[in-house]
C-alpha cells in the first residue's frame, strides 16, 4: 500500500478508536461517587507526567505559595506501589498510565480525596484530524482513560476556563485559572542585545497556528528582510520553516524551555491560536512564557485571549494584517515596552487565587 494511503486508513482508524473512547469518556465524570467520610487529609499529592506547564502554571506555583503540605510525585521516576496513599488528597494533573490508575483505584479507601485537573478538551483533541497521530493516541489511552477508569472514583473535577467547565458542567467542576510564578514576572523589560525580533513558540499539536505563522514571517519578509526569527518546531513542521528560510530549534524539555526565555528575549512574540472546539477551550497560558522573556505580544481574538483586551492587540486571522502590525511595533521601541508593561500587569493579576482545596471539601 503506497504511504501516503497506509497514513490516511491509520489516521482513519486512529479516529475511529479515539472518537469512541471520547464518547465514553466524559459521561463518567456526570455521576460523582458517594461522598467519602470528610477526615482532614494529610497532604496533597500531584501526579505529574514528567516536569509540564500544566503542573507549573495552575497547581505547583499555588501550591508552594500555600501553607499545605504537599509533594509532587514525576510519575517517570517512580512507581505506584512506592507511593504511601494514606490520607493522601491525590490531584491527577492530565494523564495516568494504566499501572497508576490501577493502583489508585485499589488505594481508593486509603485516600482522602481524588481530584482530576484537565486544562484541554481531551475530547476535542481526539476528534480532531489536525492532530497529530501520536498525540491523539497519547490523550486517547492516557487523558480519556484516565477519566473512563476513575470517573466513578473522583471527588473532584478542577479545569482551566469557563468554557471548559460549561461543557463538563454535569460533573460541577471547580475553576482553577493560570498563574505565574514570582520569577516569571522578574525579567527586566529594558534589557539591551535583542537577539530575535519575532518569536514563535508553539508544540506540534499546534500546526495550523504554525501555518498562520509561516504566512505572517513569510508577508513580513517582503516588508522587512533583515528580520531574525525564533522558531521552535520539530519534523515534518521543522522542514516546513527551512523552506522559508527560518531555522528553527528543536523542541526541548519544560524546564530547559523556560530557563531558555532569558536569553533570547525577543522583541516581539506572535501568538495565533486558529478558531476550533478544542482552542476555544484553551486558557491564555502563552501570555505568561510572553512575559517571562520580556517581550511585548501580538495575540491573536480568540477565546483564550479575550481576558487580554483593552491595552494590548488581539488581531484576527489574517496574515498580512499580523505581519503588517509586526513591522510597525518592530519599527516603535516605545510602545513594545508599554506593551510589554501592560501584559506583565495583567499577568501578575492571576497570581491571587488558591486552589479549591481546604481540610473538609475536595
Amino acid at each position: 500500500m503506497p504511504l501516503p494511503r497506509l497514513a490516511s486508513r491509520i489516521g482513519d482508524v486512529a479516529h475511529a478508536v479515539a472518537s469512541l473512547a471520547g464518547a465514553a469518556s466524559y459521561c463518567h465524570l456526570a455521576s460523582p461517587r458517594p461522598p467519602r467520610d470528610r477526615r482532614p487529609f494529610r497532604r496533597v499529592l500531584v501526579l505529574a507526567d514528567g516536569p509540564n506547564p500544566s503542573c507549573d502554571y495552575y497547581l505547583a506555583v499555588r501550591l508552594a505559595a500555600d501553607t499545605l503540605p504537599f509533594d509532587i510525585v514525576d510519575m517517570r521516576e517512580t512507581g505506584p506501589d512506592r507511593i504511601d496513599w494514606r490520607g493522601a488528597h491525590v490531584v491527577v494533573c492530565r494523564y495516568l498510565a494504566p499501572e497508576w490508575r490501577a493502583v489508585l483505584t485499589r488505594a481508593g479507601a486509603e485516600l482522602a480525596r481524588l481530584t482530576l485537573f484537565l486544562d484541554d478538551d481531551l475530547e476535542a483533541l481526539a476528534w480532531d484530524r489536525s492532530q497529530p497521530l501520536r498525540y491523539r493516541w497519547r490523550v486517547a489511552t492516557r487523558g480519556l482513560a484516565t477519566i473512563r477508569d476513575l470517573g466513578a472514583h473522583l471527588d473532584g473535577v478542577w479545569v482551566s476556563t469557563p468554557v471548559l467547565a460549561d461543557r463538563l458542567r454535569a460533573a460541577r467542576p471547580r475553576i482553577v485559572p493560570p498563574a505565574p510564578d514570582p520569577v516569571d514576572l522578574l525579567t527586566s523589560l529594558d534589557a539591551p542585545a535583542v537577539t530575535p525580533d519575532i518569536a514563535f513558540h508553539a508544540t506540534a499539536s499546534h500546526a495550523e497556528e504554525h501555518e498562520f505563522a509561516m504566512k505572517v514571517v513569510t508577508a513580513l519578509a517582503r516588508r522587512r528582510p533583515e528580520t531574525r526569527f525564533d522558531v521552535v518546531a520539530a519534523g515534518r513542521l521543522a522542514a516546513a520553516w527551512r523552506r522559508i528560510g527560518v531555522e528553527p530549534s528543536a523542541p526541548m524539555p519544560w524546564p530547559v524551555y523556560r530557563a531558555r526565555a532569558d536569553r533570547i528575549r525577543p522583541a516581539l512574540f506572535i501568538v495565533p491560536m486558529m478558531a476550533g472546539r478544542a482552542n476555544d477551550a484553551r486558557a491564555p497560558t502563552k501570555a505568561i512564557d510572553v512575559v517571562r522573556t520580556g517581550a511585548a505580544g501580538v495575540f491573536s481574538d480568540a477565546p483564550a485571549y479575550r481576558c487580554l483586551a483593552g491595552g494590548l492587540p488581539l488581531l484576527p486571522a489574517d496574515p498580512d494584517l499580523w505581519a503588517k502590525e509586526t513591522a510597525r511595533l518592530l519599527d516603535d521601541a516605545a510602545e513594545r515596552k508599554g506593551l510589554a508593561v501592560a501584559l506583565r500587569k495583567l499577568v501578575a493579576s492571576w497570581q491571587a487565587s488558591r486552589l479549591p482545596i481546604d481540610s473538609g471539601s475536595p
